[in-house]
């Protein structure tokens, strides 16, 4: 019986250390056969990553956890550390990796992922998005219509384009009086005009 109970207190002893994260006391403990693969785990753990292993342990609820468990736990966190500082010790020898090496990568990477584009093709983009706006621009004029406010939308809308059209409408939006030299070319050639010149040379 004394024997017995003596069992039943070194496991108590066992369990409060392993709850309380107490890593010294637990190596000094005497532990059977069957408990063997924690008693290694337990040994194995590295003076570096001691404090936080108790701290992982003193933290969660391995009070409902059995030895092997406890012990995949503790050999799970501690090479979690090793790995992050690992990379951390990495980073440190080559500080430049990270901005340098790893964007590098990353861009060529996004160059394989992305289909290339032919200059030829793109600057045909560029100048199909233009169209739009010449389009509006002649629509407007050729309607007659003769309100800055909608000339003044046209630019605000359309600024960042740039080109000819957008100098011009910064030109006659400028003031009142640059419109009113706008507004006042004759409507008839105004309404016919195909270029922003025909324009300009029609201005009273």
């Amino acid at each position: 019986l004394p024997d017995f109970c003596t069992k039943i207190d070194d496991a108590i002893a066992l369990r409060d250390a392993i709850n309380s994260g107490k890593i010294d006391e637990l190596k000094g403990k005497i532990y059977s056969t069957k408990q063997q693969n924690f008693k290694n785990t337990i040994d194995n753990i590295d003076i570096n990553y001691k404090e936080q292993i108790e701290n992982t342990l003193n933290s969660q609820m391995v009070s409902q956890m059995n030895l092997n468990e406890i012990a995949g736990l503790i050999q799970k966190v501690q090479n979690q550390l090793i790995a992050k500082t690992a990379t951390i010790q990495e980073k440190k020898e080559q500080p430049d990796k990270p901005d340098g090496l790893f964007k590098k990568e990353d861009k060529k990477q996004t160059e394989v992922n992305q289909p290339k584009i032919n200059p030829q093709t793109q600057t045909q983009t560029l100048q199909k998005e233009k169209v739009p706006l010449e389009k509006i621009f002649w629509d407007l004029v050729h309607s007659g219509e003769t309100q800055k406010q909608k000339y003044d939308e046209m630019l605000k809308k359309h600024k960042r384009e740039g080109g000819d059209i957008i100098i011009y409408l910064n030109k006659i939006c400028k003031n009142t009086a640059s419109f009113q030299n706008f507004k006042n070319i004759d409507e008839l050639k105004r309404m016919k005009a195909k270029t922003l010149p025909e324009l300009e040379n029609n201005i009273k």
